[in-house]
């Protein structure tokens, strides 16, 4: 990637953001190792639009001045900014080799997966032919709000864990240096590696404990939603506020919840990175063998 001829152009998207210090902390990583990187990315927070696109309205995109990494901003949804960089001519002739989605803050891991903006983004990057990253970091760790009604001081300190901006620079390393390693072979090999999404989480408050990658086994995790009720409004409409418990990174409650011992939650709780392999449906089997075998021997590499 020494010349601008050589260079590997990846589009960073996300679903938090373009201003995101995620998005912002792995664009900066990735354009100092060499690739040629370009932020096309939601105006606005964006999180849980999975795969929903702008279709009845027109879509509006605005170049961000004097950004130190070339970015523009959509109004729209992740998928749409991956549609921006690859269908329409705002960056024509330029189309991106990669597509990299985050680093999202928070995780995206289990059943999320169909929820998250982040991993729709990377899934419209394969549907194009595009191989795709998803990435994100675990940036809080909490115990619930039973009461959505309930939020004072005392609720918000009692057994938290935020993450800081240092904690993104920290995860951005981690999260290049894999695809750094992984992006030249997946290049020779496009109509491969666009069949699969690299979906990569990271524990903020372990990051000091990093093992390494562990290739996961995906899977749905014990988890309780509730609705929490808030006062009603003026117009006498109920409201409520989504929440949820679920089983954290604790062995004890992986072990009574019979958690498999391959899944993203195991090597989480064991101080790894998880890597799963999302795949399109159509994806062969014999197709299938050869990235797990690919992405085994990156790991191994590492």
């Amino acid at each position: 990637m020494s010349t601008s001829q050589n260079k590997i152009k990846i589009q960073v998207t996300n679903d938090d953001g373009y201003e995101a210090i995620g998005i912002q902390a792995i664009a900066k990583n990735l354009g100092e190792l060499g690739f040629e990187v370009k932020i096309i990315a939601p105006a606005t927070e964006q999180s849980g639009k999975s795969a929903s696109i702008t279709a009845f309205q027109p879509l509006f995109v605005e170049p961000v001045p004097q950004a130190q990494i070339p970015t523009w901003k959509v109004f729209g949804t992740p998928v749409d900014c991956v549609k921006c960089a690859i269908k329409s001519p705002l960056l024509s002739p330029w189309i991106p080799d990669l597509i990299v989605s985050g680093i999202n803050r928070g995780a995206n891991y289990g059943q999320l997966i169909y929820y998250s903006g982040t991993v729709g983004a990377a899934r419209e990057a394969n549907l194009c032919g595009i191989p795709a990253f998803a990435l994100s970091l675990i940036a809080h760790e909490t115990l619930p709000i039973e009461n959505a009604e309930i939020e004072n001081e005392e609720n918000k300190k009692a057994n938290r864990f935020h993450s800081t901006d240092q904690h993104y620079h920290i995860a951005a390393s981690y999260f290049s240096s894999f695809i750094l390693n992984f992006a030249p072979q997946i290049i020779q090999n496009k109509s491969l590696f666009s069949n699969v999404i690299f979906n990569l989480n990271l524990r903020a408050s372990q990051l000091h404990n990093f093992k390494g990658w562990k290739l996961c086994k995906p899977t749905i995790f014990p988890t309780s939603e509730f609705f929490a009720p808030i006062t009603n409004d003026l117009e006498n409409r109920l409201k409520f506020r989504l929440g949820w418990k679920d089983i954290g990174f604790c062995q004890q409650q992986l072990d009574e919840n019979n958690v498999d011992k391959r899944s993203e939650f195991q090597a989480i709780t064991d101080l790894y990175g998880s890597i799963v392999l999302l795949w399109l449906d159509f994806c062969k089997n014999s197709q299938r063998r050869e990235i797990k075998s690919s992405t085994k021997t990156i790991i191994a590499s590492l």
